[in-house]
């Protein structure tokens, strides 16, 4: 009886053990694969899609948007109350990245757990070619979401370079009616450009608008056609309106005389806005 119970109790013995060494071999390989694995934290696991393979825009086209889909699987509501939008990077053909902080896109609530359709608003670059327009998000002052293991979506962009300055719906206007300044005087003139086209004016970049002027004496001749340049303060868009200060300088105002200040547009080595329809804005000038 005694033998019979030793052998039993050795069996039992055995078991535990087989299952001791299961466990422990379970817990093993689950910290190895544990260790490795590129887990995505709650807050940032979102899936990101869209049903646009490529898009292809002209230079200096109206901002626009990419329709796309967010999954969020979240155990908590997305919005942008919270700091959160959506954006994007840009990036070269083969990858550069050439500007990585774009504009914001504010979200509404997107549920818990939810599924929810969004627009991306994006601005085309201002120089054409071929780019990858990479959708991520952004938590404000914490992370971008694919630095936290979200995948991004990327759409390739083709810019073309068939951009046409608004030459002739650009008005020019000014408090001023007349300038009166001692020889040798510099003055500035306050300036109102309002852009009725549908086109923007770009403040940088190969197709930026810039503030000149020409100067002629009281019949009409022209003393000097290329004035100071004085930049856009941003880029002005469709239907808006910028008030601008324009310095304007030169020997010519060191004789005293009556002069005529034509205060015009320029797009450097493309063409002057007035050879193009764009009405210039005539102010008499008194030199003392």
């Amino acid at each position: 009886m005694r033998k019979i119970i030793n052998i039993h109790t050795q069996n039992i013995f055995i078991k535990i053990r087989g299952v001791m060494f299961f466990i422990t071999a379970a817990i093993s390989l689950f910290a190895l694969c544990g260790c490795n694995s590129n887990i995505v934290p709650s807050q940032y696991d979102l899936k990101l899609t869209t049903n646009i393979d490529s898009l292809t825009l002209d230079v200096g086209a109206a901002p626009t948007s990419l329709p796309l889909t967010i999954d969020s699987r979240r155990y908590q509501e997305l919005s942008s109350e919270q700091g959160i939008f959506l954006s994007y990077h840009l990036l070269s053909s083969n990858g550069d990245m050439l500007i990585f902080d774009n504009e914001r896109t504010p979200l509404e609530a997107i549920d818990a757990r939810g599924v929810k359709k969004e627009l991306l608003n994006f601005t085309a670059p201002i120089e054409s070619g071929d780019y990858l327009l990479q959708v991520d998000l952004v938590e404000e002052n914490v992370a971008w979401f694919s630095e936290k293991g979200m995948p991004t979506i990327t759409v390739p962009l083709e810019v073309l370079d068939t951009y046409t300055p608004p030459y002739t719906e650009i008005q020019l206007d000014s408090e001023v009616d007349c300038i009166e300044i001692s020889a040798g005087d510099v003055a500035t003139i306050p300036l109102i450009i309002q852009n009725a086209g549908a086109m923007p004016l770009y403040a940088t970049g190969k197709y930026a608008t810039l503030i000149s002027y020409h100067i002629m004496d009281t019949s009409g001749n022209m003393l000097l056609y290329d004035g100071i340049r004085t930049n856009l303060k941003e880029t002005l868009d469709a239907g808006v309106s910028q008030n601008v200060q324009v310095e304007i300088s030169d020997n010519l105002f060191n004789t005293p005389g009556n002069y005529i200040i034509s205060f015009d547009l320029v797009i450097e080595g493309m063409a002057w806005y007035s050879e193009n329809g764009l009405e210039t804005l005539n102010i008499p000038i008194k030199v003392k």
